[in-house]
């Protein structure tokens, strides 16, 4: 570490532990170009959104991902809420960190994919749901880790009120909508298990979307992304070629083959998942 990032007052993440690089590009997709597991939860929620994280090229030297994502005052103010403090002080609060909105992680923003060293030429595949407060950035240092080592890891951002706030961008036939957060009490009751039990409806359809746009991805037809991930300097075409190449890199055919994890809230989600899974 050189004395300049020694006096830097902006905090930062350590770097990765694994042998690579890291890469991540953030993906939104209309549902109705994805085979929806089940009639949707709600209809108003026209898209599902995550982030890759994946094992990149050394050569790799683009812009990296700010830890709080655009836009950043919506963010601050919610995560201020979820730990209760009243719509006012989350408006003062928004503005003052000033710090907190340089935070990076170190991650290349749409680097190019590294080929999988692996015999079968494909990465394994790892989808981690997140828990309460929660969101596609809240686990970054966990996945990307984990990507440094070798893993394609997919970090939903679950719409269904877990999250401080949800962004959901606008399709042909849904409007743009924001989701705030849905705050249940935690001692148990009919009304808590009702309101978890509709989270977890909104979760697995998720899961089962995101599935589909994986398979969709590795067999060369993704689906359209409308998350530009661009920053001023992006091109056009570095947009468009950003799915295309995982084109049969990812390890997700065989039965098992992908791994389901998460945290807290999440980790039910994945249990309740898996349960509900079923292979002839």
């Amino acid at each position: 570490m050189s004395w300049f990032s020694r006096l830097n007052p902006t905090p930062t993440f350590p770097s990765y532990t694994g042998p690579y690089k890291v890469g991540s590009v953030d993906v939104e997709i209309p549902v109705t170009e994805l085979e929806s597991p089940s009639p949707a939860p709600d209809s108003s929620i026209g898209t599902v959104a995550f982030r890759i994280f994946y094992p990149c090229e050394p050569s790799s030297h683009e812009r990296p991902v700010r830890w709080i994502p655009s836009p950043q005052r919506g963010y601050m103010g919610a995560y201020a809420r979820f730990l209760g403090a009243n719509s006012a002080f989350s408006d003062i609060f928004a503005v003052l960190p000033q710090l907190l909105y340089y935070v990076t992680i170190p991650v290349h923003r749409n680097a190019q994919l590294l080929d999988p060293p692996t015999e079968s030429k494909r990465w394994p595949v790892m989808v981690f749901s997140h828990g309460l407060g929660g969101s596609r950035n809240a686990y970054s240092h966990l996945l990307g880790s984990l990507s440094s080592h070798g893993i394609v890891v997919i970090a939903p951002d679950h719409r269904d009120g877990s999250s401080p706030i949800s962004y959901i961008r606008a399709t042909e036939k849904t409007e743009a909508k924001v989701i705030d957060y849905k705050r249940l009490p935690h001692k148990p009751s009919p009304e808590v298990f009702e309101g978890r039990d509709e989270q977890l409806k909104i979760r697995l359809w998720e899961l089962g979307l995101i599935h589909s746009a994986l398979l969709k991805i590795d067999t060369g037809s993704p689906p359209k992304n409308l998350d530009p991930n661009q920053t001023s300097r992006a091109r056009k075409t570095e947009h468009n070629a950003i799915l295309p190449m995982f084109h049969t890199k990812l390890h997700i055919h065989q039965p098992g083959a992908i791994s389901w994890a998460g945290h807290s809230f999440g980790a039910a989600t994945m249990v309740q998942f898996l349960k509900s899974a079923f292979h002839p």
